[in-house]
């Protein structure tokens, strides 16, 4: 994974680096994160113990996570 990612309001926004890293934005607060993919699926761990965020890479090239959230990637 490489690029940032961000939902149609433009609240969220996830900037993942081709080392693991994810840096997630949401209401103005940023925190780095990691994030591991396996095939279709990403799972990006979060700071919490062992919690973590479901994403499924679907054909077009974005992301639907929880609750049915659509992350599409966006150009910087």
């Amino acid at each position: 994974m490489n690029g940032t990612y961000g939902d149609q309001l433009g609240i969220t926004r996830y900037a993942f680096q081709s080392n693991g890293e994810v840096t997630v934005e949401a209401m103005g607060v940023s925190q780095k994160m990691s994030y591991e993919r396996d095939g279709q699926s990403l799972k990006v761990q979060l700071p919490q113990g062992n919690a973590q965020l479901n994403f499924t890479i679907k054909e077009d090239g974005s992301l639907e996570g929880p609750m049915g959230i659509v992350l599409e990637k966006v150009e910087e």
